[in-house]
């Protein structure tokens, strides 16, 4: 939280005095013991719901600043929990985590030149199910959500809708994993690329800023091989061994990748969409008091901690399912605030049938989603004033290159599924399948 701050109050430094601001930047790095309160007091006046000048002078006497923000731009990593007085029934802007809602944009009036050119690069792939008629507007509007891609660390952006929380068992002890003595030549040149790119844009932390000292958790960085690519130096994935922390897993359930199939598998689809997130696990800020307890250690560089949710921790996959739920789902109207287009705010669900007995509109599986319905125009509809709006207000970022629009086959989770309900297991497996030796005797 204190190395988001400085860039918090440096959005906001035309409002205030900056022989105050830079000296009191130093003060929060210095002030590990008491980021809590930090926290929890960025949280106050996001319940509060005000435009008032505020001071942090309450938080430590060496603070002197002063600022005036929007309620809505103070939820750089905040909490998704409030304060309510005890007895007192919380209001819908209490429960839920934000009070931004989906915003429909305006086509782009950019020329169609300078569409088409920007469409060539953006390795979108636009299927055989979409009439030439309406390809023009098809990439005009990617063109409007074109901020929506991310290619590198930097451009994912932390949501607001939810932040990971540790489920440590009672009574667990840090671990401290041995350091690893070597390392190929291509394994330090990713991990190296990843860690640099990562404190440059607030992925990661040093523990020794962050917390004033080191932590007594420790674990070793794995990376792994990247799918699609082959080599002697293939490009590697970062990431780190947490199998010895051990979490409590929660009661709830987590979405099947049958009920992706089984909704992909409609006879009813005439066209298919493929949405993949970007770095969507590292999308998730993970709190505060939480980060310690996933330290590692990089040789050259020192032991360090992550600002977002690590994707090897065993509770992980449970907080994405529930970001993905709050994507997709119900948003709940505001009964104190109403949007400049005289609405609520409330948002339906994408993901319940429809009451004629339609399929939803939206199915998922962790960071991978997938829309099918029975026209291009109804499809074109639909990511005009629901997917596309409610990723960019969720903070998400897309992989434009894995991006699928107007398809009549995609593949998913394994399988391959053709409109008209057709489905078939993924050819390079039944490849395999078929090159199995066949026996000459009983003891082959």
């Amino acid at each position: 939280m204190l190395t988001d701050l400085p860039r918090f109050i440096n959005q906001y430094r035309p409002v205030c005095d900056s022989n105050v601001i830079n000296p009191c930047i130093d003060d929060l790095r210095r002030m590990g013991h008491q980021r809590n309160q930090l926290f929890d007091y960025l949280c106050d006046l996001k319940k509060n719901n005000t435009t008032e000048v505020f001071s942090l002078q309450s938080i430590s006497p060496k603070i002197r600043i002063t600022t005036k923000f929007k309620p809505e731009e103070a939820n750089v990593w905040q909490s998704n929990t409030f304060n309510v007085s005890p007895g007192t029934l919380p209001s819908v802007d209490q429960i839920y985590p934000t009070t931004r809602r989906p915003h429909r944009r305006e086509l782009s009036s950019e020329s169609e030149d300078t569409v088409n050119l920007w469409f060539q690069n953006s390795k979108i792939e636009i299927g055989p199910m979409c009439p030439e008629s309406l390809i023009p507007k098809v990439k005009r509007l990617l063109y409007t959500y074109r901020d929506l891609n991310a290619v590198e660390i930097s451009d994912v952006t932390p949501t607001d809708i939810f932040t990971h929380r540790v489920r440590l068992v009672p009574g667990t002890k840090p671990f401290r994993a041995r350091i690893r003595k070597r390392w190929t030549s291509n394994e330090q040149f990713w991990i190296n690329k990843t860690v640099s790119e990562g404190l440059k844009c607030g992925l990661f932390e040093r523990t020794i800023e962050a917390n004033g000292k080191f932590s007594d958790w420790n674990a070793n960085p794995r990376p792994a091989e990247k799918s699609g690519t082959s080599g002697p130096n293939p490009e590697l994935r970062f990431a780190v061994d947490y199998s010895h922390i051990e979490e409590q897993m929660p009661g709830c359930s987590l979405s099947l990748t049958e009920e992706v199939h089984d909704y992909l598998s409609f006879p009813g689809h005439k066209v298919f969409c493929q949405f993949d997130l970007k770095h969507a696990y590292w999308a998730f800020p993970l709190h505060p008091d939480d980060r310690y307890i996933f330290a590692f250690f990089i040789p050259n560089v020192g032991q360090l901690q992550p600002c977002a949710m690590p994707q090897g921790t065993k509770s992980a996959c449970f907080s994405m399912n529930e970001g993905m739920l709050r994507l997709w789902g119900e948003i709940p109207p505001l009964p104190k605030e109403i949007q400049p287009d005289n609405s609520d705010g409330s948002e339906p669900s994408l993901l319940g049938p429809g009451k004629n007995g339609e399929p939803a509109i939206i199915a998922f599986y962790m960071d991978d989603s997938f829309h099918g319905s029975d026209s291009a125009e109804k499809t074109f509809e639909i990511l005009e004033y629901h997917i596309l709006p409610r990723l960019a207000w969720s903070r998400f970022k897309l992989s434009f290159k894995k991006l699928k629009l107007f398809m009549d086959e995609i593949t998913a989770l394994g399988m391959i599924h053709k409109i008209g309900g057709i489905s078939t297991t993924k050819y390079d497996r039944t490849d395999k399948i078929k090159s199995f030796p066949i026996p000459q005797d009983v003891t082959a």
